[in-house]
């Protein structure tokens, strides 16, 4: 199975990191903690139609509280569906 890559656009979200160096299986937090939090609707599309609802909800309960800021992990606990307090 091929590593699935980031699309070329998304560089703007890792400017600090090598991009080309990003595998979505090994950097899959790091890419979610970047993307929910800062990314466009291109970016959201990307994530939840490559990596997935219950994988992006699996993120926010383990590690939204740390890696989200307040006003994202909100977004994300509706969209998801989430009703406890993580």
């Amino acid at each position: 199975m091929q590593e699935k890559k980031l699309p070329p656009e998304f560089k703007k979200y890792f400017w600090d990191i090598d991009f080309d160096k990003l595998s979505v299986s090994k950097h899959i937090n790091s890419i979610l903690s970047r993307l929910l939090s800062f990314g466009n609707m291109q970016a959201i599309r990307w994530v939840v139609g490559n990596i997935g609802t219950p994988r992006i909800k699996q993120y926010v309960l383990g590690f939204g509280e740390k890696q989200l800021d307040k006003r994202s992990l909100n977004f994300w606990k509706i969209y998801l569906n989430i009703s406890r307090r993580i």
